[in-house]
């Protein structure tokens, strides 16, 4: 079975790694989370996990909302996925979707849990799964502000989800609207890149190799 041929579980982990929730953190929780985020970017994933370990035994932690707690686990799923850890990988990502559910407000958050769960279907191969998680966390993004710049890598998940498992008459209308949401609020020639190569992809695998090119 040949893979999608581009980023499939990597353009799950550029949103997990970019996220940022909009929900009211504790400014030392929310510092602390930044620098996480900061050192998985620059490759110190051992130091990463350090600062985790700070986190754990900070005076602040016991009063933390559900959705503050959530976080926490979002970050250690994607400390988790960097060190090949997937069983702690689908143990965060589910305790970090039920902590979610109990404060149903911060949808950015929840959108954050369900990306952290698709980045282990998605690494095991489980593309129906992913596919379904994925269709999730667009419908909870959808939900956000229009500017939410991350919506155009969950719609381009869907898609690429759906053109592995070969269903293009699907994966076209996710990607397009990847392509909608880029243009408007994130239209960084990197961004436009990834959504055109990858409906470049799939005209390809439609032998549709006119369109194919015009996305090149």
């Amino acid at each position: 079975h040949r893979h999608w041929p581009d980023l499939f579980a990597l353009m799950a982990l550029m949103l997990l790694a970019e996220a940022h929730a909009e929900t009211a953190m504790l400014p030392e929780l929310d510092a602390a989370l930044d620098e996480v985020s900061q050192l998985v970017d620059s490759g110190q994933v051992t130091a990463a996990r350090q600062a985790l370990k700070r986190i754990s035994v900070a005076p602040w932690l016991a009063g933390l909302s559900p959705a503050e707690r959530a976080e926490i686990h979002v970050h250690t799923a994607q400390v988790a996925f960097h060190e090949r850890k997937f069983d702690e990988l689908e143990h965060q990502a589910d305790t970090a979707i039920r902590l979610a559910k109990q404060q149903p407000t911060a949808l950015d958050v929840m959108a954050d849990a369900l990306n952290a769960r698709g980045l282990f279907l998605g690494e095991l191969g489980r593309t129906a799964e992913y596919v379904a998680i994925s269709e999730e966390e667009l419908a909870v993004r959808r939900r956000l502000p229009p500017n939410e710049a991350q919506l155009w890598v969950a719609a381009l998940n869907v898609g690429i989800g759906y053109a592995e498992l070969g269903q293009f008459s699907q994966a076209e209308p996710a990607m397009l609207e990847a392509l909608h949401f880029a243009e408007r609020h994130d239209p960084r020639p990197s961004v436009l890149g990834a959504v055109y190569t990858n409906l470049g992809f799939l005209y390809g695998g439609r032998k549709e190799y006119r369109s194919a090119a015009d996305m090149f």
